[in-house]
């Protein structure tokens, strides 16, 4: 360069140009960052590369910058701890939106350039795990007995800690609470409600993770439990024999009982039964049996009002709150199947 200032004021303006463009000019290196792939979440090592184009490179310096929000203009030069050609960028707890990701490349003459890229973190959602206990999964639920699910959350973010809350809605849409387990026991994750009426009972979980970043955000996720259809009482009564002998001066007890999902008798803890009786009787000269109207509870006392050889059929059908086609005809002393009866018929003689 002496020796072009030298020219100054003996050549002429031409001259000069031509000895100042003989000279190398020292260009500024061309950086550029490589984009990790995304996406990008807390907690994870995000690491970025930064390249150069011109001959040199192994001569260049980094310095790298991180700011919050969208990268805007490039700004001035700046110093920097991270003066690798890469650099790990590991967002914390509270580092969540738009990151801009800067490089600054030196080369020993002291001409510099900026590349920058953008990223954005995400919040993973958290994962709750939601299945149905009692009964096993994919099996129906009998009417009246308890259904227990389990639901547990777990966040992928330290630090975060899941909240969540489960709802129960009947096959009628009609939400409902739960109910207390009938086992207390049973770990806080598991939760408890009775089935009384067929069809599908849907559990919704609504969960987000409750951190200093952001609010709570709720997010469906749902269990779907099949209860199965009511099915028809069952029978079982003292006497246990169909035949009866009796003694004339004593009064004689019929006592039913009734196994049912819903309307067991007598009534069980899962509420009102609504099982009815109608209690019939028929002497040895009719075939045809008299209802007893106002007898209807599951006991029936047979007074002491008949006489020795004298014969009597007693007969009780019972039925519970699902009104449905009668199975039985009029001469069937017992009606149902073999395992469970809705009417059973005694013959009593009296001695």
């Amino acid at each position: 360069m002496s020796s072009c200032l030298a020219l100054i004021g003996l050549t002429a303006l031409t001259s000069l140009t031509a000895c100042l463009l003989g000279e190398p000019i020292n260009m500024a290196p061309e950086v550029s960052i490589t984009p990790p792939q995304g996406p990008f979440y807390r907690g994870q090592q995000i690491t970025f590369a930064a390249g150069v184009a011109n001959e040199g490179a192994a001569s260049i310096r980094f310095a790298w910058n991180k700011t919050q929000g969208a990268c805007g203009p490039k700004p001035m030069a700046w110093t920097s701890d991270a003066t690798g050609s890469s650099f790990v960028f590991t967002p914390g707890s509270n580092e969540l939106g738009d990151f801009c990701i800067r490089v600054q490349a030196t080369d020993s003459q002291g001409a510099h350039a900026i590349a920058q890229s953008e990223i954005r973190v995400s919040d993973r959602q958290p994962e709750v795990a939601l299945m149905q206990v009692q009964p096993a999964a994919g099996s129906k639920a009998r009417l009246g007995s308890e259904v227990v699910v389990s639901a547990v959350a777990s966040d992928p973010d330290a630090g975060d800690v899941p909240v969540f809350t489960l709802a129960l809605q009947t096959p009628d849409g009609e939400d409902v609470a739960f109910g207390t387990c009938e086992d207390a026991k049973r770990p806080a994750s598991d939760h408890c409600f009775v089935v009384t009426t067929p069809g599908p009972w849907v559990v919704t979980v609504k969960w987000g993770a409750a951190d200093a970043t952001r609010s709570l955000v709720a997010i469906d996720r749902k269990l779907e439990v099949m209860a199965d259809e009511d099915q028809p009482p069952c029978l079982l009564a003292m006497p246990r024999a169909a035949q009866v002998v009796q003694d004339a001066r004593e009064p004689l007890h019929f006592e039913v009982f009734v196994a049912d999902d819903l309307d067991a008798f007598p009534t069980t803890s899962q509420g009102s039964s609504k099982a009815r009786f109608q209690w019939s009787v028929s002497d040895s000269s009719s075939s045809t049996f008299l209802a007893l109207v106002e007898q209807t509870d599951r006991v029936y006392v047979l007074p002491n009002r008949y006489l020795p050889a004298d014969e009597l059929r007693v007969r009780v059908d019972v039925f519970d709150r699902v009104a449905r086609p009668a199975t039985c005809k009029a001469s069937d002393d017992v009606c149902g199947t073999s395992l469970c009866l809705q009417r059973m018929t005694w013959t009593v003689r009296f001695r």
